[in-house]
């Protein structure tokens, strides 16, 4: 590959640009904000040049990770010195957590590495489906044990004063199973077996994913079992299924649904989920309020609306937009936050990103050799892609909000490390992916 330094030079300039605006505020620790810039430069580049001196594979995965992980540690550090300047002792430091997340942006790079390295060395993935399934139920039996409930979601365990968040362990595990049982499907021909001809490979992953999503339910995890669902989708449009798959698919959604509305009264989980999407209908006249006493339904919408309509197109200025005193700005609404201080251009420029990344995705699975390399890049970048499209689609109204990180930009340790894992297998395949071109 020709190294191409045009490109990550435009990441650098913009961490560089960023980092130097905000150490015009006064009463900010510059030194603190120059390490910081120095740290993510110096990470990005020696990663890219890493990439194209050891001919790793496509670079442009982790261009775009680089350039979304770069926009939230910069917007969580702005957020931090607004609430700095207001409160001397918040109860949650948000420039706390614009160090944390640069920390785990360091390793997620590690974990990137490993990830990339553990793929290509071990060639028996194909066959541990069993594996995969067991781990997956295994994760949601420990979380159904020891996890503790947080905004009505039993989806924290807390490990020596560590949170970790086991949902996002089982995503990646998720998509090792389904791209192992879905690349193990023999091709369809003739037009009974594309009509009528289920094979066992439907049945198995159609009884794995109901059977995740449920135990999500009984979690209270509605934004994740929506990503599951919306994953397991994306395969059957990628993969040859019998038509009666996707009727049966949809004839299971429509009894859901009215179970959902029917019986909300006699299962919680029901009726949180009934709750979002009534605030998401009409959130003038439904007024929901969490576990915790802070504002989760409608005052959480009008806040995140109105963060991103405020800032127009080319928003506010970093450090200039007040949104600190929003709740969880800086996970849930961290793209509202985006479009308060750098305008919906870069909100745009966001859904762009995450466009490009599930396009390379698709791109890496349509040139590889290997089924399960396929299934596996097209299972990874489904997964990205539908994550970031159920919060955005969130915090812009166009379908109910649920609790959801965006990946590589909210903050938390759990969602960076795994997505960079995946990350690291993506790259991993499309090493493969140039191989077979040879």
């Amino acid at each position: 590959m020709k190294f191409r330094f045009g490109a990550v030079s435009l990441v650098l300039i913009f961490n560089i640009i960023c980092f130097l605006l905000l150490c015009l505020f006064p009463h900010v620790d510059r030194k603190m904000l120059l390490v910081s810039m120095g740290l993510c430069c110096g990470a990005i580049l020696i990663t890219y040049i890493a990439i194209y001196a050891f001919d790793l594979g496509d670079p442009y995965p982790f261009l775009v990770v680089a350039m979304l992980s770069s926009l939230s540690i910069i917007i969580l550090y702005s957020l931090g010195i607004q609430q700095s300047a207001q409160y001397e002792n918040p109860a949650k430091s948000l420039i706390t957590i614009a160090h944390n997340q640069l920390k785990w942006f360091l390793v997620g790079l590690g974990i990137f590495y490993i990830s990339y390295f553990v793929y290509r060395i071990f060639n028996g993935w194909k066959r541990l489906t069993s594996v995969y399934i067991i781990a997956t139920i295994g994760l949601f039996g420990i979380t159904l044990t020891l996890a503790t409930a947080l905004g009505g979601a039993r989806n924290w365990i807390e490990i020596g004063g560590v949170g970790i968040q086991p949902s996002e362990i089982i995503k990646l595990c998720f998509c090792f199973a389904v791209a192992s049982i879905f690349s193990a499907k023999p091709k369809l021909e003739g037009f009974v077996q594309k009509t009528i001809s289920i094979k066992k490979q439907d049945v198995v992953v159609a009884v794995f994913v109901y059977m995740c999503l449920l135990l999500f339910l009984i979690q209270g995890e509605l934004g994740t079992a929506l990503l599951f669902f919306m994953v397991y989708l994306a395969m059957m449009v990628a993969y040859d299924v019998p038509f009666v798959v996707p009727l049966i698919n949809v004839a299971i959604a429509a009894v859901a649904v009215f179970a959902v509305v029917h019986l909300e009264q006699h299962v919680g989980a029901f009726a949180r989920a009934m709750d979002r999407i009534r605030i998401w209908l009409d959130p003038e006249v439904y007024n929901f309020q969490s576990e915790l006493g802070k504002p989760q339904g409608t005052q959480q919408i009008y806040e995140s609306l109105k963060a991103i309509t405020s800032g127009g197109f080319f928003g506010t200025g970093l450090g200039l937009s007040g949104a600190h005193n929003i709740w969880v700005i800086e996970s849930d609404l961290v793209f509202s936050a985006v479009c308060y201080e750098m305008g919906l251009f870069m909100g745009f420029g966001i859904i762009m990103f995450y466009f490009i990344l599930s396009y390379r995705g698709c791109k890496i699975a349509m040139e590889v050799n290997d089924n399960f390399d396929r299934a596996l890049a097209i299972c990874i970048s489904a997964s990205l892609a539908c994550q970031a499209f159920i919060i955005i689609g969130g915090v812009t109204k166009m379908i109910p909000l649920t609790g959801i990180t965006m990946p590589f930009v909210s903050a938390g340790g759990s969602s960076m490390i795994v997505s960079f894992a995946m990350l690291g297998i993506l790259t991993a395949i499309s090493h493969k992916k140039e191989k077979s071109k040879i």
